[in-house]
């Protein structure tokens, strides 16, 4: 099951920044328009969440601050990607948003003893040469 919820996530990270790009596309010039876009994306996530909860029924109230700062910082990271889509390139865009996935990952290695396996060994080397093909630029700079 863990696999599936992974792939979910990969799917709906990569639509959310799809559609931000094509939202800034067709709201070229409307200075208010992220402004909608961002509140319905933080709608959305919010309702997920709610759903999931409800369903798990293992809420502790004890990490309400915790899920608080949580949202702070989703808000503004949200916010912050759907302005930087609508000045770079969409796909370099969504990968820096991705990073903080392998960031989260890289500090499980280090404070969470997780186990540097070989699939994990496999993403990270993924993701580097996918790094590498968007910022490789084949013509020099002078």
């Amino acid at each position: 099951m863990p696999y599936v919820y992974l792939i979910g996530a990969v799917f709906l990270a990569a639509a959310s920044g799809i559609f931000g790009g094509f939202f800034n596309r067709k709201t070229q010039g409307k200075e208010k328009a992220p402004v909608l876009y961002n509140f319905l994306s933080m709608c959305c996530t919010l309702l997920c969440w709610v759903v999931l909860f409800c369903f798990d029924g293992g809420v502790d109230i004890r990490v309400i601050p915790y899920a608080l700062i949580y949202a702070c910082f989703y808000g503004g990271c949200t916010i912050a990607v759907v302005y930087a889509l609508r000045t770079g390139p969409i796909v370099l865009t969504t990968l820096i948003k991705q990073l903080a996935l392998i960031c989260v990952s890289v500090w499980g290695f280090f404070f969470w003893d997780t186990p540097f396996t070989l699939s994990v060994a496999i993403g990270l080397l993924l993701v580097i040469i996918a790094l590498w093909l968007c910022l490789y630029n084949k013509k020099k700079q002078e």
